[in-house]
């Protein structure tokens, strides 16, 4: 009965989990045709991509008057954009700032104080940036939607959003990764796109791939219509996904503890094995397994010889569900052995008085 909740309970879960994501990955699809017309850009680490936003605070300094304590007493340093997008200046009283980069604001302020002092020449700088969220689907153990915080202005990477998302699975092409940005609003919210090889970062030692994201980027990673070993065995070793993952065995297997701890590139005979073995007398397996596209669902006959990534002995993913069924004699042998169980009870009792 109880392991019959647990798998109602993970299906459940996994319906919830699709709804949550299901709305921006639906929006991201609908955009695909978008996007792929865009002209590649390199999304350099020279070019100010930084857009502010709420929470962001800034500091801003006259560079004429930097020495002059009396101007330093009247325009405070230190500004943070409020929830509604807005700084409060001297003189300038409410801006609206939101989606702007510094130079962009920097430009905007130096045309509204040269109506009040001659050639301000405005500092801007951001000293503390808000957290950096990042939606990041396709081919991955956990896609969907993550925040980093942005303590001392860090900048999460393209591999710290992937490790983020519970790592790559072995069908993951990391030589074509889509990383999609936003433009501010004085560029009338245009997007960007760059593809960048992070095989070559791990291999290579290439960092220039592994560039910097940005709050609201898009990555997108494609599924490879073969296994690709090799690629995720470099991904394992590089710290990209995490060292274990959490499985749940079921059914006619000789351990009853249901979820179970394995190294990543672990297969399903593996587990099979850790959880005790098979029984005697089981049925088919099942294997349940939560992808972009719903539940996958396989079911086969257990076979011990079967090769590491094949249909029937799949490398497993965080999350992955296994259940050996029953047999129709398994069945009939259960109800025997709960019917006579009671009569052997009485029957080694009494030998054990006669003795």
């Amino acid at each position: 009965m109880g392991k019959n909740l647990l798998s109602l309970f993970l299906l459940i879960n996994s319906f919830f989990i699709l709804d949550a994501l299901g709305e921006e990955k639906s929006n991201f699809n609908n955009n695909q045709s978008d996007l792929n017309s865009l002209q590649p850009e390199l999304i350099s680490p020279n070019k100010d991509f930084y857009i502010l936003g709420p929470g962001d605070e800034i500091s801003i300094r006259f560079g004429a008057f930097e020495k002059d304590d009396d101007i330093g007493a009247i325009f405070p340093t230190n500004y943070l954009i409020d929830n509604d997008g807005n700084l409060y200046l001297p003189r300038l009283k409410k801006v609206y700032v939101e989606g702007l980069t510094v130079k962009e604001l920097s430009s905007l302020l130096s045309k509204e104080y040269d109506k009040f002092m001659l050639n301000p020449n405005l500092i801007i700088n951001v000293e503390s940036q808000r957290k950096v969220g990042i939606y990041i689907f396709g081919e991955l153990a956990n896609p969907g939607y993550y925040e980093f915080q942005s303590e001392n202005l860090f900048r999460p990477t393209v591999f710290d959003a992937i490790k983020s998302a519970g790592g790559i699975t072995p069908y993951s092409k990391l030589e074509n990764i889509k990383v999609i940005r936003k433009l501010s609003r004085l560029n009338n919210e245009d997007k960007v796109q760059t593809n960048v090889n992070l095989m070559a970062t791990l291999i290579q030692g290439d960092s220039s791939q592994n560039i910097k994201l940005y709050d609201q980027d898009y990555i997108y990673i494609e599924k490879s219509e073969s296994l690709l070993k090799e690629k995720f065995l470099k991904a394992y070793v590089s710290n990209m996904n995490p060292q274990f993952i959490k499985i749940f065995v079921s059914g006619r297997v000789k351990d009853t503890r249901e979820s179970y701890e394995l190294p990543r590139l672990s297969t399903l005979n593996q587990a099979i094995s850790v959880a005790g073995g098979i029984k005697p007398i089981s049925g088919s397996i099942q294997f349940f397994r939560l992808t972009n596209e719903g539940i996958e669902k396989r079911r086969f006959k257990f076979k011990a010889s079967s090769k590491p990534g094949s249909y029937k002995n799949p490398y497993l993913q965080n999350g992955d569900t296994i259940r050996v069924g029953d047999s129709l004699f398994s069945n009939f042998t259960g109800v025997l052995s709960e019917v006579t169980e009671p009569v052997l009870g009485i029957f080694a009792l009494d030998q054990l008085f006669n003795e």
